[in-house]
């Protein structure tokens, strides 16, 4: 199965450097054409197996065209591919944890809706990884990620920085005249 492969400008060019330009074209097959797609898919899928079959060759190859010094130019291609799928998969986690999951319902055979199921278990485990202090035992919080959940001054500030769009406010509904009940008189 192919995987369509988005482009990622960020990720360092796999092609080797002038000067190892004649060892990287060895007889292994690992050409800089296979070296571009292999990262370009490692950086989509975040799969050494999927990303070597599309590049057509094996696993093993790039591996060992990783771990050889001619490999340079090509190893921090592959580390910035899968700092770059590990960040896709990290996003997939908060969308599932936070908006959680679609799950079709069925009854008697038939799919009769959907309803949406949440994962407790992986909120809480975000919460521990980024928020060890307030969120870890005591016993996890030592070698943890941690980032800082210090809000910025502004809120308004940051996004403004950012240079996103005003959202437009949302017009208020039409309000409905009440009509009054009238009882027995």
């Amino acid at each position: 199965m192919l995987v369509p492969v988005p482009s990622f400008d960020d990720v360092p060019d796999a092609a080797p450097s002038p000067e190892t330009r004649a060892l990287a074209q060895r007889h292994d097959g690992i050409t800089p054409e296979r070296q571009r797609i292999f990262v370009e898919v490692l950086a989509a899928t975040g799969s050494v197996s999927q990303a070597a079959r599309q590049a057509g060759a094996s696993r093993q190859a790039f591996y060992a065209h990783r771990n050889r010094d001619a490999g340079r130019d090509f190893l921090e291609a592959w580390d910035h591919a899968q700092a770059r799928s590990t960040q896709l998969l990290c996003d997939a986690a908060y969308e599932r944890a936070i908006y959680g999951v679609e799950e079709p319902v069925f009854y008697h055979g038939e799919q009769i809706g959907t309803r949406r199921r949440y994962n407790d278990k992986l909120l809480a485990t975000l919460l521990r990884v980024r928020a060890p202090d307030d969120y870890a035992p005591p016993g996890d919080r030592r070698g943890l990620f941690r980032v800082s959940l210090t809000p910025p001054a502004s809120f308004d500030d940051m996004i403004t920085e950012l240079g996103l769009p005003e959202p437009e406010p949302e017009p208020e509904p039409p309000r409905r005249r009440r009509r009054r009940l009238r009882g027995p008189a």
